[in-house]
């Protein structure tokens, strides 16, 4: 997660609506773990866009994944990792959130998908895009018991190539909480590069946080996963 990070997960971010409310509402989303394949981009309409991946669907949400958001979210080990989520995180947060996120993504300004294992409907993490007007910035979060899967590392994946290929973006930023190695790495992987340091606001650890950012341009991006598909190539 894009500031959230663990064994097998991953730094955080977070997801910045168009009120206050909006970061009560649990707006984050973790940036790491981008490794995964995209093997499908499905435009659905104006408003809504369904990728496929080899074991996932990244969809639109809705009111009904609220419970599956509040779960993961309420589990210290994930939201201890994100940035600007409430803390401890409740059900009206993750309602709030949902409201927030539907205006945004009405407005423009964010992209965000639910992630759900092929053949199962509930939602087990979220990966978003915030600052569509700018440079874009990417994060995800993953419930714990979906965590050393590799879901999170092909969700993102499938995001960042959208981004790039659909959106027409030429870098992403994103970044980790500083201990979050595992994250680092796999942004690294993908050809994130270090561009500095600054403090995001953990709510579950107290406050501002020591954060290291980074940016992942096309070119990078697309050598990193040139470089995978040989790799995956050889080992097969």
């Amino acid at each position: 997660m894009a500031s959230i990070g663990l064994s097998v997960n991953f730094g955080h971010l977070s997801l910045r609506c168009v009120s206050p409310e909006a970061a009560r509402a649990g707006a984050a989303f973790s940036a790491g773990g981008l490794v995964g394949k995209m093997v499908e981009v499905m435009p659905q309409s104006m408003n809504e866009t369904e990728l496929l991946t080899p074991r996932l669907r990244l969809t639109a949400l809705s009111r009904g994944d609220a419970f599956a958001i509040a779960d993961a979210l309420g589990n210290f080990a994930v939201s201890c990792w994100l940035a600007r989520v409430p803390w401890p995180y409740r059900l009206e947060d993750a309602y709030a959130f949902l409201s927030q996120a539907e205006l945004a993504t009405l407005a423009g300004d964010v992209r965000i998908f639910a992630i759900r294992a092929e053949g199962e409907p509930a939602l087990i993490g979220l990966v978003g895009l915030q600052g569509l007007r700018e440079e874009p910035e990417i994060g995800y979060w993953l419930a714990e018991p979906h965590w050393g899967k590799g879901y999170a590392s092909e969700a993102v994946a499938a995001v960042l190539d959208h981004t790039f290929s659909q959106l027409g973006f030429a870098s992403v930023r994103s970044g980790v909480f500083l201990g979050n190695d595992p994250s680092l790495r796999i942004q690294k992987k993908l050809g994130f590069e270090i561009v500095g340091k600054s403090l995001r606001v953990c709510d579950a650890r107290g406050g501002a946080q020591p954060h290291i950012d980074t940016r992942l341009k096309v070119a990078n991006f697309r050598h990193a996963m040139m470089r995978k598909k040989a790799d995956a190539a050889v080992e097969g």
